[in-house]
């Protein structure tokens, strides 16, 4: 009975950290490209306010609807660090 009760304590602990603690990244789609960049995610609609860059992935205007990119949540915004294609 005292190994039920601790895999269910385990159990609760795993659901309560997946809740509390959001993934390190995201994946994206581009649904304006730049000068008037957006991007949506998990929903959510980003726009130029929201995002930071890639320095390379901005000067090369690499990015057009459509694209998967890869985001890191930094405080109250998101960094677009790459562009993602299928192989």
């Amino acid at each position: 009975m005292e190994r039920d009760a601790f895999n269910q304590l385990i159990g609760i602990f795993r659901d309560e950290g997946r809740f509390y603690n959001e993934p390190s990244f995201f994946i994206g789609k581009v649904i304006n490209s730049l000068p008037n960049l957006k991007v949506v995610t998990n929903g959510i609609e980003l726009d130029r306010s929201d995002l930071k860059i890639d320095k390379f992935l901005l000067d090369s205007n690499s990015l057009f609807n459509g694209d998967s990119v890869v985001l890191l949540k930094n405080e109250n915004s998101f960094i677009i660090i790459s562009k993602v294609v299928s192989i």
